[in-house]
């Protein structure tokens, strides 16, 4: 207007232009909406919200690129794509068909790419709204936009046109309550606030739809110039323009949070859904190809498809005979000072086999009870029952005797080898007890012969059950899992051509039960090493354990990573000599970054830490990742696969991105049969393989569902999130529990973490550096000694609150702080959950203060009476006591 009115051609001229008087005045609107919009109206519009967003996830689920600030930033960038005309033209015309409009199509759309790259199903997404209901104010001038919380379900398997009707319904519902403003919103919710993150949504999704035409003025040419900017509102905005070549799509991202190739796939990634939906728009949508033909291969290609050569058509005895004669007379099994040569060990276990075969009418697929305690007979017994065609079940006898019992008939067992002790422990009869300290089987025994049975004679296969490992089930009762000859020895093999130097000596420190003892087992017999069996004496003497693995010369030991935590500390005090072990494994558990660091500084590059991961579905390992000589601050990846098998990473059937969260299936020559005397597990677990290419060697038909989440790094390897029916929410927040205890794990003050949730709170478990002075639960000590105790561990738990306040929001911050001078552990050497000590409310208190005036003085006496403890200080919190 100023520009009009100072153009050339007005010169001299003193008329202005004409403008009509607006009828209204935005004060005017803004005294009539404070009127309509109280009493009942209000308490209508504000109703539908508090319904509406009722439970809503914190933080939307989007993987970062970056750990996500303290404090929110706006540092950002902005990315320009289009999707062409023709595509747009039939997207419009699809949601015009189902009596929807543009903007109704594009919600469910980016709803549904928020959902398949988070792998989330409650979604949430903010997006502006004009505000300008009523036609008289259509012109006014003034701001009468609002922001409107949009709430999507994807839950169960929804296809485009349903989504498409619950946008509608969700879009109309919100124009009718869009009077309240956003500010209203959140002070009525409440949300829990952080200065990490927007209330209520984080992710927004624009579109601009108005035409603009062109703008003409005398002696001047305007044209629209689309520009980035450098900051970010939103953790994500999606800004749409309708225009007659197409719609332009602008992601407006936080850089703090999101690398820029993470926002080019994701914009891929909606151009293939668009597509898709358009011509599927009545098929699940979390089944629609999303992903480039480039990126998909590459996922596939990170999955692992080589295999190393191995022995075909043996069994995994055989090799081990290879061995006996290859090298005879080299030590195969040693024990408490008792050695075996690879010809001694072959010769008892043969007679073992052909006693069997002869009297106890054993068949290829027949299945033998081996029930021993760590000693030379349980590997003896082991390899004897393979020779003899039959699959071994191992029976710890540190087992509860119901758990045995369950075995002992699931497994239909007729012969169990075992020993006198043993036998009257677990009620085996005379008919199947198989007693090797039986001097009248002693003798029999030595009467049968030598030689090898031979596979071809008995009608063995590789194809023949090898073992049944039995794993807790989720109904109560175990079940076994059924290998095979040639998963075992695949398996088996792959660890010749993964691990370098090559294995000379390996100490066993798993009972027969546990199925990381098979990996170190058959590694050994097949490779001509030393397999030294741990007497269970040194697994409660640590110092000795140490001095073992020393006298023996080992050179690759396996261990849970908890287990191994206290072996390398008696290593760091003592003098243990460091060149002979080459090797630590570490599975079974997550690998905690403070057990890496220490490993790594102690040994340096002469000792190679690895972490393994694996079902035992999938003959003990899937996946490897040996650590660089750097420091580990997160939780350390499984690695990738070493050759065995694919790992893929899938929901829904479906190829997910790097850095979404999925499920790990597992395929390849590794996978068990499946398990026994259970058809109906066995078909919900192993699952037709969508990618099985028969033209492709050891490609699989079935995949295992692991029920394990993991996802897919840049770099190809495996990051290990936890178990999927461990998945935590508390009131609305998604938390990754692993992410509190890599925190905790970082403090100097804790040597071990874990946490939980406990009724809707989290729990967490520490093991403190100096466990003895600050472990124990006398928080309300009543003497001299245990106060000073309680006092200690009161002190800890604030400087750990106050720490993890100071790097994690509010909401994972634990409530209550147990500590402990040591972790429970199972026969396995595994944490043992259930063994963990239950908290008592007081063990929520922070360090006591005694109130400073009347008023503190009468709420601590109504919190005690109201609670029902015996004492409340200063610095309590009502709510994390039990209050609502």
């Amino acid at each position: 207007y100023q520009y009009y009115l100072q153009h050339p051609a007005r010169q001299g001229r003193t008329d202005t232009l004409p403008l009509p008087d607006l009828a209204l005045q935005y004060a005017d609107y803004a005294v009539w909406q404070r009127q309509w919009l109280q009493g009942e109206v209000l308490a209508q519009q504000l109703g539908y919200w508090e319904r509406q967003l009722q439970d809503l996830p914190a933080v939307h689920g989007l993987p970062l690129d970056y750990p996500r600030p303290r404090v929110q930033t706006v540092a950002g960038a902005t990315l320009h794509t289009r999707i062409d005309a023709t595509l747009a033209q039939a997207f419009t015309a699809l949601c015009q068909a189902e009596g929807a409009t543009l903007f109704m199509g594009l919600h469910a759309a980016f709803s549904t790419l928020v959902a398949r790259t988070s792998n989330e199903t409650d979604i949430v997404i903010g997006s502006p709204i004009a505000n300008r209901e009523q036609s008289g104010i259509e012109g006014l001038i003034g701001f009468f936009v609002n922001t409107l919380v949009l709430r999507a379900d994807l839950s169960g398997t929804p296809d485009f046109k349903h989504l498409l009707s619950q946008s509608k319904r969700t879009l109309l519902d919100a124009y009718a309550h869009q009077q309240v403003s956003f500010d209203q919103l959140v002070e009525r919710l409440q949300p829990q606030r952080s200065l990490a993150h927007s209330p209520l949504f984080q992710i927004m999704l624009v579109l601009q739809n108005n035409r603009q035409g062109t703008l003409a003025l005398p002696g001047l040419e305007l044209s629209q110039v689309e520009q980035g900017a450098d900051i970010a509102k939103y953790d994500l905005t999606l800004h749409v323009t309708e225009g007659a070549d197409g719609l332009g799509l602008s992601w407006e991202y936080n850089t703090d949070l999101f690398a820029h190739a993470r926002i080019a796939r994701m914009a891929t990634h909606f151009a293939n859904l668009l597509q898709q939906l358009v011509q599927q728009p009545a098929h699940n949508v979390f089944q629609l190809p999303m992903l480039a033909a480039q990126e998909r291969q590459q996922q596939l290609d990170f999955s692992g498809t080589r295999y190393p050569d191995y022995p075909h058509g043996l069994c995994i005895h055989e090799l081990f005979e290879q061995q006996v004669r290859a090298q005879p007379d080299a030590i195969a099994l040693a024990f408490d000072g008792q050695y075996l040569s690879y010809a001694a060990l072959n010769q008892r276990a043969n007679q073992l086999a052909h006693y069997l075969l002869t009297q106890r009418q054993i068949k290829p697929g027949t299945m033998v009870g081996l029930c021993l305690e760590r000693s030379l007979e349980m590997v003896l017994g082991l390899l004897a029952i393979l020779k003899s065609g039959a699959a071994y079940v191992p029976l710890d006898p540190d087992y509860p005797l119901a758990r045995l019992r369950f075995m002992l008939e699931d497994a239909q067992l007729a012969t169990v080898v075992t020993m006198h002790g043993l036998q009257s422990r677990i009620n085996l009869t005379p008919a199947q007890a198989l007693c090797l300290d039986d001097p009248a089987l002693q003798a029999a025994l030595a009467a049968q012969p030598g030689d090898n049975p031979g596979t071809a004679a008995l009608g063995l296969t590789p194809a023949h059950p090898a073992y049944v490992i039995y794993t807790s089930g989720s109904t109560g009762n175990p079940k076994g899992v059924l290998v095979a000859h040639q998963s075992l020895l695949v398996s088996t093999c792959a660890r010749l051509h993964f691990y370098a130097p090559p294995l000379q000596a390996f100490l066993l420190l798993s009972p027969c039960g546990f199925d990381s003892s098979v990996a170190g087992i058959f590694w050994s017999l097949i490779s001509g090493a030393k397999l030294v069996v741990c007497n269970p004496a040194s697994l409660r003497d640590l110092n000795r354990m140490v001095h073992l693995i020393a006298h023996e010369r080992i050179n690759y030991l396996l261990a849970v990573p908890s287990f191994y935590y206290e072996i390398l500390s008696v290593m760091q005090s003592s003098d243990f000599d460091r060149r002979h072990l080459q090797g630590v494994i570490l599975a079974g558990e997550a690998l905690m970054p403070h057990i890496a660091n220490e490993h790594l500084a102690y040994f340096g590059p002469g000792c190679h830490l690895i972490n393994e991961y694996g079902p035992t579905e999938a003959t003990v390992w899937s996946s490897a990742y040996l650590l660089e000589p750097r420091q580990y601050h997160g939780q350390v990846p499984i690695g990738k696969s070493p050759g065995i098998g694919q790992l893929y990473v899938l929901h829904q059937g479906q190829i997910l991105p790097s850095g979404t969260p999925g499920e790990l299936y597992v395929g390849g020559a590794g996978l068990a049969l499946g398990y026994l005397n259970r058809p109906d597990l066995s078909a919900e677990k192993f699952v037709a393989n969508p990618f099985y290419d028969p033209g492709q060697p050891h490609s699989s038909r079935l995949l295992y569902r692991t029920g394990d989440l993991v996802r897919w790094l840049a770099d190809g390897n495996l990051d290990f999130l936890g178990r999927i029916d461990h998945q935590v929410k508390i009131r609305g927040f998604r938390i990754e529990l692993g992410e509190i205890e890599t925190a905790l794990l970082n403090h100097a003050e804790v040597r071990e973490a874990l946490v939980l949730v406990d009724e809707q709170r989290l729990l967490a478990y520490v093991v403190p550096e100096q466990a003895a002075d600050v472990a124990g639960r006398a928080y309300l000590a009543e003497t001299a000694e245990t106060a000073e105790k309680a006092d200690t561990a009161a002190g800890l738990q604030q400087r750990l609150r106050h720490y993890l306040a100071e790097s994690l929001p509010d909401y994972m911050v634990p409530a209550t702080f147990m500590l402990l001078p040591a972790f429970p552990l199972t026969p396995n050497g595994k944490l043992d959950r259930k063994a963990l000590p239950k908290p008592d409310r007081a063990a929520r208190q922070s360090a006591w203060v005694a109130p400073e005036n009347a008023l503190q003085q009468t709420l601590c006496e109504l919190w005690q009476q109201v609670l029902g403890l015996p004492r409340i200080g200063l610095h309590d919190h009502f709510f994390l006591l039990g209050g609502h």
